[in-house]
């Protein structure tokens, strides 16, 4: 049942988060009205602010009806093809609607090719044993559909696993995460980076705290965005979101080339993100933060994932000495709410 903060965190604009659909206003409203009534709530201090704004609901509820503006929370229509979301996100580039077991990003049509190229660095994607297939298929999207929208938008759908965090919303909730736990966060995007550069040939040049998801419990992380900037190594450069260009080294910037450089630079970016400090200034006077860890996170890397990857086990052992597994208590409910199971 609702509690008092969530109906009147509920915004008059969106009564459709109340009352499901246009058939159950009425059943909806007439039980939460006996709970809240103020004469049935004499004690409760907001119970008459909290029937005012069921009223006012119910009656935007009854006014879209009226209008033909109903629309299903959690639910988008593209093309003819619906899609169950609990996240959306809208740039100059694309539309991304992300839920629970699906994701879905409707890039604009001038921006198309970038969306072909995800299509095709995607689908492309490829183990080369059992066992990799075990360890990296979880941590990657799969393209489900794709399929162009009425107004010339490229619309890809794709899979991802149940139970994921963006870290923007990790770090929006919770604040900056503690050393330990960016540190098993940079231990599987460096193993991610090295797959994606080393045995798949490509390199994602998008990885940030907006496209990079992880499960708390399991200590893993899941690609979900950023994909449209991807492509082989060595390939012309066509484009690099914003965030992969402020870390970038000039050097990989100038070769105007597609680059495992640019995935490096991004990880201990995100590293420096996590940490409350994208420029790393404040490491030096802060004990939270180990001195290997610090000085890691500031320096720009070599741009080969196998040098990097190497020197990251010493890191590790340096900033926290043997491996241990540390809880970070947070969960997708918390996150995104009673529409996390969506999708």
């Amino acid at each position: 049942m609702y509690s008092a903060e969530d109906l009147l965190s509920i915004a008059d604009s969106e009564p459709e988060r109340l009352f499901v659909s246009p058939d159950r206003i009425s059943s909806i409203f007439t039980q939460l009205a006996r709970k809240w009534h103020p004469d049935a709530n004499t004690g409760t201090p907001n119970a008459s602010a909290v029937f005012s704004h069921l009223v006012d609901l119910r009656n935007r509820a009854n006014e879209k009806v009226r209008r033909n503006t109903w629309s299903t929370p959690g639910l988008v229509e593209i093309a003819g093809r619906k899609i169950r979301y609990f996240y959306k996100e809208k740039n100059d580039i694309a539309d991304l609607y992300i839920g629970n077991t699906i994701g879905a990003v409707s890039v604009r049509a001038e921006n198309r090719d970038l969306a072909l190229s995800m299509e095709k660095t995607v689908s492309a994607i490829s183990f080369p044993s059992a066992a990799m297939e075990r360890v990296f298929s979880k941590r990657l999207p799969g393209i489900r559909a794709s399929f162009d929208g009425s107004d010339g938008d490229r619309v890809v759908v794709f899979s991802k696993p149940a139970g994921f965090i963006r870290l923007a919303d990790i770090l929006r909730e919770s604040g900056p995460l503690a050393a330990p736990h960016v540190a098993w966060i940079m231990s599987e995007l460096l193993s991610l980076t090295t797959f994606f550069n080393l045995v798949m040939g490509i390199a994602h040049q998008g990885l940030n705290i907006e496209t990079v998801y992880i499960h708390p419990q399991t200590h893993t992380a899941f690609i979900g965005g950023g994909w449209l900037y991807s492509g082989s190594l060595g390939q012309p450069l066509v484009a690099l979101p914003d965030q992969t260009v402020e870390c970038a080294p000039s050097q990989a910037l100038a070769a105007k080339k597609i680059s495992a450089a640019f995935d490096m630079a991004c990880i201990r970016a995100i590293g420096r993100h996590l940490l409350g400090d994208s420029g790393g200034s404040s490491f030096r006077s802060r004990s939270d933060v180990p001195e290997a860890l610090a000085s890691w996170l500031r320096l720009p890397g070599s741009g080969d994932p196998r040098v990097d990857y190497s020197d990251w086990d010493g890191v590790l052992e340096a900033s926290f000495g043997p491996k241990k597994f540390i809880t970070l208590p947070i969960t997708a409910q918390q996150i995104y709410g009673r529409d996390a199971s969506n999708g």
